[in-house]
């Protein structure tokens, strides 16, 4: 399957400043392409996903973001299924968004070029249990990997690796009623200390 998207538009203000208003028009182009596979008992699939802009007032901004995707759903016996999902981004943070929201652009702290960063992510989600079982369980876990490129003097603390893993149990009392019990847990572990030596490392639970 393949698509192609075409916009032209105009933005009135480019960094979204409250005192450094700039306008310019802006070109863009989205293609994608999904393919899949379907050998017995599984789906196999590859995605890609363009972002290409242009700006006829502003040419450091324009940008050409990349993301790519590769999945494997398996079935695993009558009642079982493991999906596996990779995927890799190449975009990027418009000057005044993000870690640069809120700078004037007048300024000397304000980025001569958008934040480029990747994202690595890997995912895993094992499933027992089907619609007309009593019971089921669902593990997932899941990895992402946060570098950012460029204006590294402001972007380079945010580099991060993030994990996460979930178990649910669930046990169905009707054919639309069930009762679940879920743990969350997640991880953020930072690259580069803080230059005032705040530590943001941590570790969120839910329940």
């Amino acid at each position: 399957y393949s698509l192609l998207g075409i916009q032209a538009l105009d933005d009135s203000n480019i960094f979204q400043s409250s005192t450094d208003v700039q306008s310019s028009q802006l070109w863009k182009l989205a293609p994608r392409l999904l393919l899949q596979f379907r050998p017995e008992r599984s789906l196999l699939e590859f995605r890609y996903k363009g972002d290409y802009g242009w700006y006829d007032k502003s040419s450091v901004d324009n940008y050409a973001d990349h993301a790519l995707q590769a999945g494997a759903y398996l079935l695993l016996g009558e009642r079982g299924g493991l999906d596996l999902v990779e995927s890799y981004d190449a975009t990027h943070e418009n000057r005044g968004t993000g870690l640069s929201a809120g700078i004037d652009p007048a300024s000397g702290a304000f980025p001569q070029s958008p934040d480029r960063y990747t994202t690595e992510q890997f995912l895993a989600r094992y499933t027992y249990g089907v619609s007309h079982t009593r019971a089921f369980v669902v593990l997932e876990a899941s990895t992402d990997r946060i570098a950012y490129q460029n204006n590294l003097a402001l972007t380079q603390p945010f580099d991060r690796d993030e994990s996460y893993g979930q178990a649910t149990f669930g046990f169905r009392i009707r054919s639309k009623t069930s009762l679940e019990l879920s743990v969350q847990a997640q991880d953020f572990t930072y690259d580069h200390p803080r230059a005032t030596g705040l530590n943001l490392d941590s570790r969120e639970y839910r329940y």
